[in-house]
C-alpha cells in the first residue's frame, strides 16, 4: 500500500468545500460541503478508497462546509468532530434533521487531538458563522495549516504561517469585483467585513510579511465564483509576495491532488 501523505481538494468555493488529507489506507477529511455521492467518487478516482476516512474535521456550520454531515455522521458512524459552538449549530440544523448530538465530538481551541500518526490542533478563524475553526496539523516531522472563511487574520494565524510546511489560505475575493459586482449592499459589507471574507490584497499582504522560507506550498482556496478569478487571485499573491514559493489554486469543482510526503 501507498503510504505517501496526500493533499486533496475535492471542492473548494462558495457552493462546496471538502478537503482530504491522509494516505491511500488512513486519513480524514475536512468539512463536508458537497454530496456524498460526490465526495466518494472523487476519493475512488484518487484511488483512496471510503474505508480509508476514518474521521471528518468540521471548520464551521455553513451547508457549504457540512452538507453531506449526516452520511458521514449517522449512516456511516464515522467520528465528526466540531467545536461546542458549532456542534450545537449543526445538530438544530432544520436539514439535518438526523443527527444524534452524541455522533459529534467536541472540540476544544488549541487543543491537540491524535488520530493515527497525526495531531490536529483547531485554532480561532474570525467568521459570520456559530464559531470558525482553521486546523494546524502535524505528521512525519511536517506542519499543515488551513484556515478558510477568514473574515480578519488573527496572530494565531500570523504566527502559525511561518511554522507551516504547507498553508491552505482563503482568497475570496477581488476588492473591485466585489464592489462593482451583484452582490446586495448588505451582502458586500458582510464579506468585507472582519467576520467576512479575506480578499486577494489582503491575503497576499499577510503571506509578504509572514511567509519564511519553510513554507513550500501555498494552496488559495475558497475563491467566490462572481468576485474573483482564478488568474486574478494567482497574479494578486504571487506579486505581492517577496519570497518565491509555489502558489497552486484549489478550483470549485476539479479536484486537486498533491503529495505532501
Amino acid at each position: 500500500m501507498d503510504n505517501r501523505i496526500l493533499f486533496i481538494s475535492l471542492a473548494s468555493g462558495s457552493s462546496g468545500n471538502c478537503y482530504f488529507l491522509g494516505s491511500q489506507d488512513f486519513g480524514f477529511l475536512i468539512d463536508v460541503g458537497i454530496p456524498f455521492r460526490t465526495i466518494r467518487k472523487k476519493l475512488n478516482e484518487c484511488k483512496i478508497p471510503l474505508e480509508s476516512v476514518k474521521a471528518v474535521f468540521i471548520t464551521h456550520n455553513h451547508w457549504d462546509h457540512i452538507k453531506s454531515i449526516e452520511s458521514f455522521s449517522s449512516v456511516l458512524h464515522l467520528p465528526v468532530y466540531a467545536l461546542t459552538s458549532v456542534k450545537r449549530a449543526i445538530c438544530s440544523h432544520k436539514c439535518l434533521s438526523k443527527i444524534v448530538p452524541g455522533e459529534i465530538k467536541d472540540l476544544e481551541l488549541n487543543s491537540p487531538i491524535s488520530l493515527g500518526d497525526y495531531t490536529l490542533t483547531p485554532f480561532l478563524v474570525p467568521h459570520d458563522s456559530e464559531g470558525n475553526c482553521g486546523y494546524t496539523i502535524e505528521f512525519r516531522g511536517r506542519r499543515f495549516t488551513l484556515a478558510t472563511d477568514v473574515g480578519s487574520p488573527t496572530e494565531e494565524l500570523k504566527n502559525l504561517i511561518p511554522q507551516s510546511d504547507f498553508l491552505v489560505i482563503e482568497a475570496n475575493h477581488d476588492v473591485v469585483m466585489l464592489n462593482n459586482g451583484p452582490y446586495p449592499p448588505e451582502l458586500k459589507e458582510r464579506v468585507r467585513s472582519d467576520k467576512g471574507h479575506l480578499s486577494n490584497k489582503a491575503v497576499a499582504e499577510l503571506l509578504d510579511e509572514y511567509v519564511t522560507d519553510r513554507l513550500t506550498r501555498i494552496f488559495l482556496c475558497h475563491l467566490s465564483d462572481k468576485n474573483n478569478t482564478p488568474d486574478l487571485a494567482y497574479k494578486t499573491v504571487v506579486h505581492t509576495m517577496k519570497k518565491q514559493i509555489s502558489v497552486t489554486i484549489l478550483d470549485r469543482k476539479e479536484t486537486i491532488k498533491f503529495t505532501l510526503c
